[in-house]
């Protein structure tokens, strides 16, 4: 009797299958426990002892936010084509976040549910001409993060999976985006991660119906209620904004900001900037007085060099902090 030999993509999805586990850092019973399947069963998908149907494969995807393009056919191109819609086809920092894009799942197994799709084939069957389209279409739709049309029925774990991926992707961005603002990481990492906590813990409280009368007088949330009421406030350190607790900018409250930003309102900004830069220049003359600015910003001491020099300027809500340190500077003894 001779044996039917599979198609070289189904024994490369399979092994893709495997890849993927191992990369997770999950056990066969671990991913098999989440699958809802026995053990056995995933180890004869690997091994190809059993028949991989596309339902199965897309689920795995779902669950572990994997890319369906990427299990079903190896590559990244409707990827690389959302990309070049969006303008950022050929940089070099896409070439190097090829990878990142390993988990870029759009819930093909949720769309095929949706739209009534048998998915009772092989994925190498069916992805090329059913599935490929949709893939393309919601991968334009949601380039920048994963997609999971989360059901009541999914497990705790599933969340905890999409969260791990939202994570690690923000983390990827704010290193690279803190390296080309020369703004040390960890502060970067600490910012975002206070910024978390905060809203967070505030959430949780209501939806288990607890009272946040603190919420009031959290200089934190004095910060946030000013980033929400307004578009143009710029978030973290990368700005020269901290929220580290002991910090100089826990010290402005969300009146401060108000106050400061109207002055600026007030005032032709262009003519305002040179007068505050002299002011800058004149209380930053002492040796390491820079550095205390810096410090007390949350940012890389270049910037406020560059700054005070005009090589760079200042964004808005930057600009309000540096009004609020001088006229603090000035009215010391």
């Amino acid at each position: 009797m001779t044996r039917n030999v599979e198609p070289p993509s189904e024994l490369a999805i399979r092994q893709r299958l495997r890849v993927a586990r191992e990369r997770l850092g999950l056990t066969h019973k671990e991913c098999a426990d989440q699958l809802g399947i026995p053990r056995t069963t995933l180890i004869n998908y690997e091994c190809g002892r059993a028949r991989l149907q596309c339902g199965i494969a897309l689920l795995f995807c779902r669950q572990f936010i994997i890319s369906e393009e990427w299990l079903a056919t190896g590559a990244y191109e409707a990827l690389r084509a959302a990309a070049k819609e969006k303008g950022l086809s050929g940089t070099e920092i896409f070439e190097q976040e090829l990878a990142f894009f390993f988990r870029q799942c759009v819930d093909l197994h949720s769309e095929c549910a949706a739209q009534g799709i048998a998915v009772r084939g092989s994925l190498g069957d069916i992805y090329p001409h059913v599935l490929a389209p949709i893939y393309r279409r919601l991968a334009v739709q949601f380039f920048h993060q994963p997609l999971v049309t989360f059901r009541d029925t999914d497990s705790p774990k599933l969340v905890q999976n999409y969260v791990n991926v939202l994570l690690a992707r923000w983390l990827r961005l704010l290193d690279n985006e803190s390296a080309a603002r020369q703004v040390a990481p960890g502060l970067v990492r600490r910012t975002m991660l206070r910024c978390l906590f905060e809203a967070g813990t505030v959430i949780f409280a209501r939806m288990i119906g607890r009272a946040t009368p603190e919420v009031a007088s959290s200089p934190a949330f004095a910060w946030l209620r000013t980033l929400v009421a307004s578009p143009d406030v710029p978030i973290g350190p990368l700005y020269g904004l901290n929220t580290g607790a002991g910090q100089g900018s826990e010290n402005i409250s969300e009146k401060d900001l108000k106050e400061q930003a109207v002055k600026l309102d007030t005032t032709d900004m262009k003519s305002a900037m040179p007068k505050l830069l002299e002011r800058l220049r004149k209380a930053t003359a002492e040796r390491g007085r820079k550095s205390e600015l810096a410090a007390w910003l949350g940012v890389h001491p270049q910037c406020v060099t560059d700054w005070l020099t005009g090589r760079k300027e200042p964004g808005g809500e930057t600009t309000l902090r540096l009004l609020h340190w001088a006229e603090l500077q000035e009215r010391k003894p």
